[in-house]
């Protein structure tokens, strides 16, 4: 079976609820539990209580398995439980086809984890319909991922594009504005939009040249200092505040 290991108190709370995860197990330190229980209810006959030498062993043999580097187990617990299927442009054109009004996102070479995962935190706040990757994308889903993210992975469907750019263009003749967010323009106008894809690229590089030729309009966030440029998870807050304030 291949699974996924969560941390952090919101995020194994939001996969416990998700009724699409199966084979949900806690593995906890009593002190770990206990912790766990001042913020949420747990049914106690999902979670395996063990020593704090065997819940460290347990999780770096885990990791190793999954390929992860980082071993460090945050808060003595953690939940082993299915991955989810993963969603491809077949469920993206579906999701265009039954909903009139859709609010998408899309990353285009962000690669920092922490980044994309605080991203996804954000649209899950923002209740967001998806998050769109590239299938190239070297992003994996480990532990610190799904901790930052906090439960967003959860509520957000997101899917790998084998294209991100052709998939950009196909959504936009979908009626799908798709609008990337840029530091090389200077139109910070937004109107707007009954469905939109609002792109974002890496701080170091932007937005590739073949994701912006797909795109239908670009815009930038106006600076009122002296600093021009934001960390690209705070650009995303800020972006999809005004956005949906429009929808």
């Amino acid at each position: 079976m291949s699974f996924d290991l969560i941390v952090g108190y919101h995020s194994i709370h939001h996969a416990l609820e998700n009724s699409e995860r199966g084979h949900k197990k806690i593995y906890a330190t009593k002190e770990g539990l206990k912790k766990y229980k001042s913020k949420y209810s747990i049914d106690d006959s999902k979670v395996e209580i063990l020593n704090q030498n065997d819940i460290r062993r347990m999780y770096v043999k885990d990791c190793v398995e999954k390929g992860f580097n980082n071993t460090k187990l945050h808060g003595d617990i953690f939940l082993k439980t299915n991955e989810l299927p993963e969603l491809g442009n077949a469920f993206l054109y579906s999701l265009i086809e039954k909903n009139e009004s859709l609010r998408l996102l899309a990353l285009d070479r962000v690669t920092d984890i922490h980044n994309a995962a605080a991203i996804l935190r954000t649209a899950a706040f923002y209740n967001l319909d998806g998050l769109i990757l590239s299938q190239k994308s070297t992003l994996s889903y480990t532990p610190g991922f799904f901790r930052i993210a906090s439960g967003g992975f959860e509520h957000v469907p997101v899917m790998r594009s084998p294209n991100l750019s052709k998939t950009l263009k196909t959504i936009s003749q979908k009626e799908v504005s798709t609008i990337g967010l840029s530091e090389e323009v200077k139109n910070s106008s937004m109107k707007p939009k009954k469905s939109w894809c609002l792109v974002l690229g890496s701080e170091e590089m932007g937005l590739s040249h073949a994701v912006e030729r797909s795109l239908d309009e670009h815009i930038s966030l106006e600076s009122h200092g002296k600093i021009d440029s934001l960390n690209v998870s705070i650009a995303a807050s800020i972006a999809l505040e005004k956005f949906t304030h429009l929808s």
